[in-house]
């Protein structure tokens, strides 16, 4: 690391730096409920929180482990000397009525990445660097509930999922890529069903916004061939059931629906663009997606749809220690959603503990996306005039789609971090080339003594490309993590972290890297008047 790198480092460490306390405290009982609960009878409580953090490494891009679901804060740069400070209201949702807010701000210095791209000035392509604004705003956001009711607007990050936390990350909606700014209305958490005495249990939301990554694209298309879509809308919804939460043994089983939809669609060849489309987005489009329809006049649904069907079985042991085994199927279109694509999908199977151990939670997950409900796509009206009649809707190209660039958010895969995320595609083709694949995760963490915790990941996958730009080769890839964190007990608001990640194979290319962090986080309790005084 330069010099000057050294230098700003030291600076911001010298700094007062204040994200991770007030998002830890979500209800653990409650994966998919919104953190909540900051608040004292004795005044108003606002949370406050800050990072220091430096990382290093020597490849091309970090580790995979440095940069996955971590919210899309640090990219894919190797080399980082950051600070974050935030400050958050949380809800007390004990209330009938009850509210919270929140803002994040990360500045510093995160490295380049080097990306090809035609220069049409010369008819040659030559390279530029990428790299992250020196300051964003990570998270800015307020909610209001009444009742079991939720409405939120804003940005923040993505603390919703039924699945493990040392998993993979979800197939539709993770914490790997930057939030995007929208509005959000559903059940505070899971709601019991009138008349089944707690029995059942639903949990839904809906949510549109706005992709904020167009210059990103801009600067990072090759502008050759393909194309790049800006200006893009979001949707994004669910529905989960759940049955028998009280008892030891509980069933959930529900959907995911994600959609980009609208934008500005401008399609290159040899380095020209032929095209410029301007996609719907109006009124009637959000209704569309809301409820799924083919365009007038057209074989297609509008906009980008893609899916997933989620379950899970949780076992409670007496003890209070919890099996979980669980399953998402995705889904990118009508086959998908019959579940014709065989055996694609996250399978995997969760141990946590309910005192801290050695090992309070490990998890093991086998991925498998080779599938995409066969290789062929074939629809007559692609083909005016075909004497065929028959249609195969195979090759479902997951993430992809032929009017948007992909499923992705500044480069990183808003679904799955398993799957390659466009950042690491350093020719500068905007879309996902390493859908088609197969791996395992494992995740373990404990609690080995008080104020220390360690967590190590390690996982593998073999990629065939796509199913329509198949690889010629197969691509491999082996990464592993292990990180370790400290909380002294005389300070028991600082924690320490550092973490050694490592990548090897043809896929995302071999590097290593290390991270150290110091975060610290506390509560300002603003007292309350009585009596006038």
């Amino acid at each position: 690391m330069s010099s000057k790198r050294l230098l700003f480092a030291s600076a911001i460490v010298a700094a007062i730096s204040v994200n991770a306390a007030a998002q830890g405290r979500c209800c653990a009982a409650d994966p998919i409920a919104p953190c909540t609960g900051s608040g004292t009878e004795q005044g108003y409580a606002i949370d406050y929180s800050g990072s220091l953090l430096m990382q290093a490494s020597d490849g091309k891009t970090a580790p995979y482990y440095l940069s996955s679901r971590r919210d899309g804060t640090l990219w894919v740069s190797p080399y980082v000397s950051a600070a974050r400070i935030g400050a958050h209201r949380d809800r007390d949702d004990s209330r009938r009525f009850a509210y919270s807010f929140g803002a994040d701000l990360v500045a510093g210095y995160l490295s380049g990445v080097e990306y090809r791209r035609w220069l049409t000035d010369g008819d040659k392509w030559g390279k530029h660097d990428l790299r992250p604004s020196p300051v964003h705003l990570q998270q800015l956001y307020g909610s209001v509930k009444w009742r079991s009711l939720l409405l939120q607007a804003g940005l923040w990050e993505n603390t919703f999922s039924i699945f493990p936390a040392l998993g993979s990350g979800d197939l539709v909606y993770s914490d790997n890529a930057r939030p995007v700014p929208q509005v959000r209305l559903g059940f505070v958490r899971f709601q019991d069903v009138p008349l089944t005495r707690g029995w059942l249990q639903v949990m839904a939301d809906v949510a549109y916004g706005k992709f904020t990554d167009s210059r990103w694209l801009e600067k990072q298309f090759n502008y050759y061939s393909d194309f790049v879509t800006t200006g893009t809308l979001m949707h994004h919804k669910r529905l989960y059931f759940r049955v028998a939460d009280r008892q030891p043994l509980a069933f959930t089983v529900g959907l995911q629906h994600a959609a980009q939809f609208g934008g500005t669609r401008r399609i290159y060849l040899d380095g020209k663009m032929i095209e410029e489309h301007k996609m719907k987005g109006g009124l009637k489009q959000f209704l569309k997606v809301l409820v799924p329809s083919r365009g007038e006049g057209s074989e297609y649904y509008d906009g980008n749809s893609l899916g997933s069907w989620d379950a899970s079985l949780r076992w409670r042991l007496p003890q209070g220690h919890c099996l979980t085994a669980y399953f998402q199927w995705p889904w990118e279109d009508g086959s998908g959603i019959g579940k014709l694509n065989g055996w694609d999908g996250v399978w995997g199977l969760s141990y946590s503990a309910a005192t801290p151990q050695w090992i309070d939670r490990a998890t093991v997950e086998y991925i498998d996306l080779t599938n995409q409900s066969g290789p062929m796509h074939w629809a007559p009206g692609d083909f005016p005039g075909t004497g065929i009649p028959g249609e195969a809707t195979g090759a479902d190209d997951y993430y992809n789609n032929f009017a948007y660039d992909g499923w992705a958010n500044y480069g990183m895969s808003m679904g799955s971090p398993f799957v390659k995320s466009p950042a690491y595609n350093l020719d500068g083709y905007p879309a996902f080339l390493d859908n088609r694949l197969r791996g395992y995760h494992i995740g373990i963490s404990g609690t080995p003594a008080a104020g220390w915790n360690y967590e190590l990941l390690f996982s593998q996958r073999t990629s065939w490309g796509t199913p329509k730009i198949p690889a010629p080769h197969r691509r491999h890839d082996t990464s592993w993590s292990a990180a370790a964190s400290w909380t002294p007990r005389a300070v028991p608001q600082l924690a320490v972290t550092a973490q050694l990640a490592g990548t090897h194979g043809s896929l995302y290319g071999n590097s290593f890297g290390a991270r150290v962090s110091l975060t610290y986080s506390g509560t300002f309790t603003f007292k309350k008047k009585h009596n006038g005084k």
